[in-house]
């Protein structure tokens, strides 16, 4: 009898689980494909370089990074698309096993991967990302950035080896 109990709330848990990620694989797909959309509306409306203040310390931009994060190895759009459709199946494949155990480990990946599609799909078609969001003092960037650096904080906070962990590691 607690046999039973236990597979079937071990399929309960399971069917949520599910059901949270199929949540997470939406708002991701929406977030993707709404930051698809804007760079399309700011390529499509705004000459390269035109900024349009929508707050105080905010604008948006037409701009683009043909080099990787904020600028940097300018000139290597391409390269950089290459390294990153290899890098992130990879580092999916590295952490399976923890992302398939820990739920924010699973949201944080989604949203790292949204983000990172978002970005090497358009790198290797235009060798470089539209950036368009300016806050003051920082280089532009776009939607898919935020959820590089939101999803990959989640995703390394959650496969991180906690105290429990080691000391679990250790016997003690």
């Amino acid at each position: 009898m607690a046999e039973a109990v236990t597979e079937a709330s071990l399929r309960r848990r399971r069917a949520r689980a599910r059901s949270r990620l199929v949540g997470v694989l939406i708002a991701g797909s929406a977030l993707a494909i709404a930051d698809q959309m804007a760079r399309w509306a700011v390529r499509s409306a705004m000459p390269a370089g035109d900024r349009h203040a929508i707050a105080p310390g905010l604008s948006i931009t037409s701009a683009t990074n043909d080099g990787a994060a904020l600028g940097l190895l300018s000139g290597s759009g391409r390269i950089v698309g290459v390294a990153g459709a290899v890098i992130l199946p990879a580092l999916a494949l590295l952490a399976w096993r923890r992302i398939t155990a820990r739920p924010a480990a699973a949201y944080g990946a989604i949203m790292l991967a949204a983000g990172a599609l978002g970005n090497v799909s358009e790198r290797l078609v235009r060798s470089s990302v539209t950036d368009y969001l300016d806050p003051l003092r920082w280089p532009p960037f776009n939607v898919a950035d935020m959820l590089v650096i939101a999803g990959g904080a989640l995703l390394l906070s959650a496969v991180a080896p906690s105290e429990t962990d080691a000391r679990a590691s250790e016997g003690g």
